[in-house]
């Protein structure tokens, strides 16, 4: 299981895609940020996110 620490750490909790990235093998990347994370936008600032393969995420719900 990739990044098990990471899951255990972030479940139940929001994040927000902040880029979709490829790289040099054209795997796709997500870079998220958690959405109750205080340290959020200086993280962004610096260019810091925690990243994710698309199947290791849920899409929320948009509320209508």
């Amino acid at each position: 299981m990739r990044g098990a620490e990471w899951v255990i750490f972030l479940a139940g909790r929001s994040a927000l895609v902040e880029a979709v990235l490829f790289d040099v093998d054209g795997n796709v990347h997500l870079a998220v940020t958690p959405e109750d994370d205080p340290a959020a936008d200086l993280q962004r600032n610096h260019g810091r996110f925690l990243y994710f393969a698309p199947d290791e995420v849920e899409p929320l719900e948009v509320p209508t």
